[in-house]
């Protein structure tokens, strides 16, 4: 008996169903081996009895036991359908010999229209009515005419018909409730597993294979294909596929195959897997024979996917099985939609990732310049200037020299400690954007060492941004002055009209402004174009 067209080994209803079938053989098969043995063991009594056993019975008795006793073994072994085929002949058997068995016949009937195919019960039943048909007619030839015999025989055949009519029906309509049971158990059980793939996943074609891998598996169909439409190219292309080891090959998005019209027109399609509909160099795509569907994976109304499944079996795809794949459709399109979500969310942290390390590069930069010109600006300004003062018996000197800690405080830029004698010094550096720009040395009278550390270093931090503050004050006054001066020479530049006395101005400007005791000015191309040299006084450029 065909249980249904789902396929899937993995559905707990179809499970269950077959549970029920292995029962109730296992019980027809002890049936059997009951009555077989009591049938037996009166043959024996009664044979001790008269001290006559028939042999032929206990021949039959001893096969049934035999026969009941394999079908059981079949049973526990995994083989229903040998064991369902042993007992059905076994009854066939029994009633052969005694056309009149009604029990026999009855159990015989029952059997194959709980368990067996349509082919079976109809051989079944007729060698069953056929028997009970030639009884009557040996009943008709014996008498001439209806006698209560026959009506002893019709009366059973009728009962006989209806129940196998009403035990087919009943039984039919549990297979489909079952079979809707399978279904639907492998469409939540499928639901939820690519669901289960989407999140530990997060890349679409692990996702795509692992979830055709998966439809496969609960459905039980010969092929399962996935394709990703790209808008460009007008091209449908084999991302996931069961079966074809290449991942690159192309349907156009057209009518000319069954792909290209599910998307190009967003609805699904059951055709025949036939030449016709697929191009020559396409037959690496398809069965040779067989049932194919194709349904849409939208993302809102844009079909991004179609799902392709094939079975060698004609028509496979009964409407209820397209209403469940389509469920099925709509979540794997969810998931792909929520994989690309996640993919792309991925790139814009990993670009954040770059943008944010590039910019820690350009701040480390930004930081490394600073700390050169900081230097650069505090060595240029050090060396034009006495920088240093001392605290000396309660007096303030001008003293740049470095004393052992003093150096050592600004070459390692950190704090030092000395005892010198029963005093302690404590030198701690000056530092501004990380560059050492000098250093405090104090010899601390009262209070702990720790205590004026601390002090010192709090100082130091903010001395570092006041001594900035002031140097580029200092700067900027400078530049005012300079600016100022050249403006000044500037307006005597208006007040002559003659090169011989613009070149005079200029030079006692410059020789007065730069301290210079020689200066000179050349006009012409002599060496070279121009030619300024001058001897200064002091300092000077």
């Amino acid at each position: 008996m065909a249980v249904s067209s789902y396929q899937g080994p993995a559905s707990i209803g179809l499970s269950d169903f077959t549970a029920l079938r292995t029962r109730l053989v296992a019980a027809f098969g002890i049936l059997g081996l009951v009555i077989s043995g009591l049938g037996l063991a009166v043959v024996l009594l009664t044979g001790l009895n008269t001290r006559s056993v028939d042999g032929g019975a206990v021949l039959a008795f001893l096969v049934f036991v035999t026969a009941s006793g394999l079908a059981l073994w079949l049973i526990r072994h995994d083989q229903l359908e040998p064991a369902t085929l042993v007992l059905i002949a076994t009854y066939l058997i029994a009633f052969f010999f005694d056309p009149t068995n009604l029990l026999a016949g009855t159990l015989v009937l029952l059997l194959a229209a709980t368990q067996a195919s349509s082919l079976v019960l109809l051989m079944t039943a007729l060698v069953v009515f056929g028997g009970f048909g030639l009884r009557i007619a040996q009943s008709v030839a014996l008498t001439g005419g209806f006698t209560d015999a026959i009506f002893i025989y019709t009366v059973p055949m009728a009962a006989l018909v209806i129940l196998v009519v009403v035990t087919r029906v009943f039984v039919n309509s549990v297979t489909r409730a079952f079979s809707e049971s399978a279904r639907a158990s492998a469409q939540l059980d499928t639901g939820a597993g690519i669901q289960r793939i989407v999140a530990g996943t997060g890349n679409v074609n692990d996702v795509l294979m692992q979830s055709v891998a998966l439809i496969q598996e609960r459905f039980g169909y010969d092929r399962v294909q996935v394709f990703l439409l790209n808008a460009r190219d007008g091209q449908a292309t084999l991302a996931a596929s069961t079966h074809a080891p290449n991942t690159d090959l192309r349907l156009p998005v057209s009518a000319v195959s069954t792909i290209g019209q599910v998307a190009l027109r967003g609805t699904l399609a059951v055709n025949p897997l036939t030449a016709a509909r697929y191009r020559p160099e396409d037959d690496a795509l398809r069965l040779k024979s067989g049932t194919q569907i194709a349904l849409p994976l939208k993302d809102g109304q844009e079909v991004v996917a179609v799902l392709d499944l094939q079975s060698a079996r004609t028509n496979a795809f009964s409407p209820t099985d397209q209403r469940a794949l389509q469920i099925i459709a709509d979540l794997l399109a969810t998931g792909l939609r929520n994989v690309r979500l996640i993919e792309a969310q991925s790139a814009a942290a990993e670009e954040n990732r770059r943008q944010y390390e590039r910019a820690e590069e350009a701040l480390r930069e930004v930081e490394r310049l600073n700390r050169e010109l900081t230097r650069a600006s505090w060595q240029g300004y050090t060396a034009e200037r006495m920088t240093g003062i001392t605290l000396q018996q309660e007096t303030l000197l001008s003293d740049d020299r470095w004393t052992d800690a003093l150096a050592r405080a600004s070459s390692e830029g950190k704090s030092v400690t000395r005892q010198d004698g029963e005093q302690q010094i404590v030198a701690v550096p000056v530092m501004l954007r990380g560059e050492v720009i000098g250093a405090i040395e104090v010899e601390p009278g009262a209070g702990s060492e720790q205590e004026a550390l601390g002090m010192m270093q709090a100082v130091a931090s903010r001395l570092a941004i006041s001594l900035e503050n002031a140097r580029l004050f200092e700067e900027a006054q400078e530049m005012t002055a300079q600016e100022q001066r050249i403006s000044e020479i500037a307006a005597r530049y208006q007040e002559v009209g003659s090169v011989d006395e613009l070149l005079r101005i200029t030079l006692d400007e410059l020789s007065d402004a730069l301290g210079a005791e020689r200066a000179s000015i050349r006009l012409g191309a002599g060496a070279s174009e121009l030619s300024v040299t001058g001897e200064q006084k002091g300092r000077g450029s």
